[in-house]
């Protein structure tokens, strides 16, 4: 397996410019993939699945759409709120390598289902992006090639 790393511009658009960079192999439409992502969002049913699996019940209508708000300015960081809402968006799976305090690696699944909590299945075959928050401030695209020895 080889996994090469793209380097993702620092400026706060990060997790949006690594998602572009893996759907379009450029960074240069993050903005559009920013609106894209933060407007399905703000619609009514993937609104509420979003905001039971972050934020629970008790959580009040406003403050997701405070969020959904800040997030469609430049420069604000993405969260695995967005991960997750891009993954059903576009339909494939995104994985997610992070490392948080302690150098602990995590390995998250975002499936297309995942906001509507089911799980894939051996009859699922999704495109997979992958990306890597090592810093556990930074998105990066990553491109992941699986050889197969004869």
């Amino acid at each position: 397996m080889t996994v090469h790393i793209d380097m993702i511009s620092g400026d706060g658009n990060c997790l949006f410019r690594a998602l572009a960079n893996a759907i379009t192999r450029s960074q240069s439409q993050h903005d559009i993939l920013r609106l894209y992502i933060t407007s399905y969002m703000a619609e009514a049913g993937v609104a509420q699945k979003l905001q039971l699996l972050f934020t629970g019940a008790d959580r009040q209508v406003e403050g997701h759409i405070q969020h959904v708000t800040q997030m469609q300015k430049e420069g604000q960081w993405g969260t695995e709120q967005e991960i997750a809402a891009a993954a059903h968006l576009f339909d494939c799976s995104i994985m997610c390598l992070s490392t948080y305090t302690h150098g602990q690696l995590s390995l998250q699944h975002f499936s297309p289902h995942f906001i509507d909590s089911i799980d894939c299945t051996s009859s699922c075959n999704h495109k997979t992006i992958y990306i890597v928050n090592t810093s556990g401030t930074h998105y990066e695209s990553a491109t992941v090639q699986i050889t197969v020895n004869a």
